[in-house]
C-alpha cells in the first residue's frame, strides 16, 4: 500500500479511496477546527490494515487542499524508523533538522526552541553518572565515605534539584512558545506520528509522555497511529502483565478511533482488477483467482500481504505457460491451485515455504499433514458465490486431501533421490476429468512452479 503513495495525485490524494477514509479525516477536521485545547487522537488498527497510507493521505489532503492549506501546518513522524535514538524528544528534533520542507518554518522555531530542553536532559545525566563534583579516585576510599560522602551527597542533590528546576521552566516556556506560535500564525499545528505500535517498549512509552507532557497545549494536534493491542503488550512488559492497559492510556489519548475492518475481498478484487495481461487464458486466470481468494480468506491475509501478492503476480503470471495456453482442465485447475498456495504460503509463512523449498520435511501422511497444516486448509472455503468456475466441493476437498499431499510428496521423492520427474503418482479430482501424473509438473529434477517463484523472489520485489 505504501507504494500507492507515489501514484496518488497530490491534489486529490484519496482519488483512489477504496474504503471511504477520507470522510474520516474530514470529519476529525471539522473537530480539530472546533476545538480550543488541544488534541491527542490515536488511529487504532491491525498492522497491516493501511493506516501508513491514511494518515499519509489525510496530510497530503491538508497540505495541498484550498480549504485546509492556510489553516494547518503539518508534519509527519515515523517512530518506528527513528527509536534507535534513545530520547523521543531528540529524535523529533532531528527529524525536522533532516525534513525537506523548509517552507514550514514553524517546526524548524520548534525544533531550536526544543534543543533548550534537550541541553538541561543531558547535562542532568551527565552529571550524575559521574557525580561531576568530586574526584572519587583521588580519594582513600575510607576517608572518602567518612568525610566526604555526607558532602557529595548534599552536592548531588542540589544539582539535581537545580537541573530539575530548569528542565521544568524550559519546558513551561516550550509550552507558551507553541502556544503563542499558534496564535501569531493562526494555524493549527498537526504532528503526524506513525508507527508507535513497532517501537521499542521504553521509546513507545517515553514518546507518549514527551508528547502529553510537552506538546500537549492550545493549537497543537497530534494523530498517532498505531495497533493498540500490541502497544498494549509493549506497555506490559515494562510495568508487568496486570497493568491496566487501558487505563494507562487514556492518559495519553482524548480520542481513540477503531479504523473500520476493510473488506478484504474488496481490496484484492479492486487491486487484481488493475492489473492488465495480455494474452492469458481468460479462464484459467478466473479458476487461479478463486483459489487465491480462498487462501487471502483461510490465512487471514492483511492489506499488506494483499500487496505483496498483486505484486507478485504482476511479474509472474507472463510467465507462467499454462496461464497463455489451453490445456487439459485436470492439468489447469491443479497447476493454479498449487500456484495459489505457493504464493499465499510464501507470503503468510516464509518459514515454512523455505522449508518446503529445502525439503525440510519428513514423507508420510501424517508428517506431511501436520507440518503443512492440511486440516487446516481443509477447512478453508473456496467457493465464493461470485464468477465461481470450480462450483463442486468435492472437487476442491480432492485439492487439498489428494492432490496437495500428493504434490508434497512428489517433491520430496524427486529432490532426495535426485530423479529426473520419473515418478508414477497419479491424481484423479474428479471422474469425468483426465488423470494427472504429478510428475509432469518437473523438470531438469526441480518443480517449474517453485522456480517461477524463486525467480520473481530474485528480482527483490521487497513490499
Amino acid at each position: 500500500m505504501r507504494d500507492n503513495l507515489l501514484e496518488m495525485p497530490r491534489d486529490n490524494p484519496f482519488q483512489n479511496d477504496l474504503f471511504d477514509r477520507k470522510a474520516i479525516a474530514e470529519n476529525f477536521m471539522k473537530i480539530f477546527e472546533a476545538d480550543e485545547e488541544g488534541i491527542i487522537l490515536s488511529i487504532d488498527s491491525a498492522w497491516g490494515t493501511g493506516k501508513t497510507t491514511f494518515i499519509k493521505m489525510w496530510e497530503m489532503m491538508i497540505n495541498n487542499s484550498n480549504e485546509y492549506k492556510d489553516k494547518y501546518e503539518t508534519f509527519y513522524f515515523n517512530a518506528w524508523e527513528n527509536d534507535y535514538i534513545q530520547d523521543p524528544l531528540l529524535a523529533i528534533l532531528t527529524e525536522i533538522e533532516v525534513n525537506d520542507d523548509k517552507k514550514k518554518q514553524v517546526f524548524e522555531k520548534i525544533k531550536n526552541k526544543g534543543k533548550k530542553i534537550v541541553k538541561p536532559l543531558l547535562s542532568t545525566g551527565l552529571k550524575v553518572a559521574t557525580h561531576g563534583i568530586i574526584n572519587i579516585d583521588s580519594l582513600q576510599i575510607d576517608s572518602y565515605i567518612k568525610n566526604e560522602m555526607p558532602e557529595l551527597i548534599e552536592k548531588i542533590g542540589d544539582s539535581m534539584f537545580e537541573e530539575t528546576v530548569e528542565l521544568k521552566k524550559s519546558r513551561q516556556i516550550f509550552k507558551e512558545f507553541l502556544e503563542k506560535e499558534q496564535q501569531t500564525s493562526g494555524k493549527t499545528i498537526i504532528f503526524f506520528i506513525d508507527e508507535l505500535d513497532r517501537c521499542r517498549p521504553t521509546f513507545a512509552i517515553e514518546l507518549l509522555e514527551v508528547i502529553k507532557h510537552l506538546f500537549s497545549t492550545k493549537g497543537v494536534v497530534f494523530v498517532i497511529s498505531l495497533d493498540k493491542e500490541q502497544l498494549s503488550y509493549s506497555i506490559q512488559n515494562i510495568y508487568g502483565q496486570n497493568m491496566n492497559v487501558d487505563g494507562y492510556l487514556r492518559r495519553f489519548f482524548d480520542f481513540d478511533f477503531k479504523l473500520p475492518i476493510p473488506d478484504r475481498m474488496e481490496y484484492f478484487n479492486n487491486k487484481y482488477d488493475i492489473l492488465s495481461f495480455k494474452d492469458v487464458n481468460e479462464k484459467t486466470v478466473k479458476i487461479f483467482k478463486q483459489f487465491l481468494f480462498g487462501f487471502i480468506k483461510g490465512y487471514n491475509f492483511s492489506l499488506r500481504d494483499i500487496d505483496k501478492i498483486i505484486n507478485y503476480l504482476k511479474y509472474l503470471i507472463p510467465l507462467i505457460k499454462e496461464f497463455k495456453q489451453s490445456y487439459g482442465i485436470t492439468y489447469t485447475v491443479v497447476v493454479t491451485y498449487l500456484y495459489a498456495y505457493l504464493i499465499s504460503l510464501k507470503i503468510k509463512d516464509s518459514n515454512l515455504y523455505t522449508k518446503l523449498i529445502n525439503l525440510d520435511y519428513t514423507i508420510g501422511e501424517t508428517n506431511i499433514r501436520s507440518t503443512f497444516g492440511l486440516n487446516n486448509i481443509a477447512r478453508m472455503s473456496f467457493k465464493h458465490g461470485f464468477n465461481d468456475i470450480i462450483k463442486e466441493q468435492k472437487i476442491i476437498s480432492r485439492l487439498t486431501d489428494h492432490v496437495l499431499f500428493s504434490f508434497l510428496e512428489v517433491l520430496k521423492e524427486i529432490g532426495h533421490y535426485n530423479l529426473d520427474g520419473y515418478i508414477d503418482i497419479v491424481v484423479s479430482i474428479n471422474e469425468k476429468w483426465e488423470e494427472l501424473n504429478l510428475g509432469c509438473l518437473f523438470s531438469d529434477k526441480q518443480c517449474d512452479l517453485i522456480k517461477n517463484l524463486e525467480f520473481i523472489e530474485n528480482i527483490s520485489l521487497g513490499e
